[in-house]
């Protein structure tokens, strides 16, 4: 099921961090027409809320290629690295440093 134009440039734009108000202004329609428009695409993918809709849609789309464990900038967990539990200690900043 493709996307018209404005339904391609107003997902890119909610994609892209906008709110409905802003999408809306970057398209020179109302935040009315957004909901209109969401709706219709939800209908259509017979979805029931945006969440379902954005997942619908991301399934259809190819995201770009990446690896999936960025490279390491610093210090802090690396891939397979244990990582204490929630509450649990953490470890200390410097090996043998103590508090």
């Amino acid at each position: 099921m493709p996307l018209d134009e404005r339904q391609r440039k107003l997902v890119a734009l909610l994609l892209a961090g906008h709110t409905d108000a802003s999408a809306a202004g970057r398209l020179g329609i109302s935040p009315r027409t957004v909901t209109n428009i969401l709706r219709a695409l939800m209908d259509r993918w017979g979805v029931d809320n945006r969440f379902q809709l954005g997942v619908a849609l991301g399934s259809r789309m190819r995201a770009p290629d990446r690896p999936i464990h960025p490279p390491r900038r610093g210090p802090g967990p690396g891939p397979g690295d244990q990582i204490p539990e929630f509450g649990g200690p953490m470890p200390s900043a410097r090996r043998g440093a103590s508090a």
